[in-house]
């Protein structure tokens, strides 16, 4: 089927939780700022609110304390998954637009003004961290303007470093890890819509998940050399999860023949949240 650009902006937020570590689903779903509380969120479903918060520091928030052990996670987690999509779409922009498909990769810019990172904005400031707005407005004007990839190549980067800032408000392990994990099972929703019986059916989705697994490795990537001790051999399984997936796009933008489907990505989604539930 056929999506338009705001049906694809309201799927962004489907299915984000659904199958979570929490067991939350969350279905077709706008991001309101909470009425008279700084930083609160509360992800409507059109008809009440689903209690699911974006807490500033972990206070609150979907799974509580639980940040401290394992994939428990706090808000915190559901804002750094956010931050992930946002990532997931620039480098999928930034990819095509390298391999020459300029009209592909305007699709997946996200400006200050799209729904997914104006949503963003109460959790930044609640978190006293700078928004990032300027930053996907250059790389936007970059890429539609046609710029040298060298240049849009400068303007990507600067705008990765500004979500590495703002991702810095969120350091407990456990929200981190958990953010993998969905992030992963987000690409396996995309993979779901973009890839049936081996044929691409939407080649939009399929490039978002693949957006959506790099952003998860860079997440993982990202850890400190304490996390890493911490983990132990769970890191380096959840990285051979992640690597093991690159397989599943043979190409990124007319692959020929498809024999992954969105099982592989929910099979590692789940490994990555086992794996995960060992680190103390």
């Amino acid at each position: 089927m056929t999506k338009t650009s705001t049906g694809r902006a309201l799927k962004l937020w489907t299915r984000l939780g659904t199958a979570s570590v929490a067991g939350l689903t969350i279905a077709s779903m706008t991001l309101a700022a909470g009425a008279g509380t700084a930083g609160q969120l509360s992800l409507k479903t059109g008809k009440t609110a689903a209690g699911f918060q974006l807490a500033q520091g972990g206070e609150g928030g979907e799974g509580g304390e639980g940040g401290e052990q394992g994939t428990g996670g706090s808000g915190d987690a559901d804002f750094l998954t956010l931050l992930g999509l946002v990532e997931g779409h620039l480098r999928a922009g930034m990819e095509l637009y390298r391999q020459g498909a300029a009209d592909m990769a305007k699709t997946h810019l996200k400006h200050p003004s799209d729904e997914l990172y104006v949503d963003l904005e109460p959790a930044l400031v609640s978190r006293k961290r700078e928004g990032f707005a300027p930053s996907l407005e250059r790389l936007a004007h970059a890429i539609e303007s046609g710029r040298p990839v060298d240049e849009a190549q400068k303007a990507f980067d600067a705008a990765l470093a500004d979500i590495d800032r703002a991702r810095a408000a969120s350091t407990e392990l456990g929200d981190r890890l958990k953010s993998i994990t969905n992030l992963v099972r987000k690409a396996a929703d995309e993979y779901g819509e973009g890839v049936k019986d081996g044929k691409i059916i939407e080649l939009h989705e399929y490039q978002d998940a693949w957006g959506f697994t790099q952003a998860a490795k860079a997440q993982l990537a990202s850890l400190s050399s304490e996390d890493r001790t911490r983990m132990g051999k769970s890191f380096d399984e959840i990285a051979r999860e992640l690597d093991g997936l690159d397989s599943a796009w043979p190409a990124f933008i007319a692959p020929t023949s498809i024999t992954a489907d969105a099982s592989v990505l929910y099979g590692a989604a789940a490994r990555i949240e086992i794996a995960a539930l060992a680190v103390k």
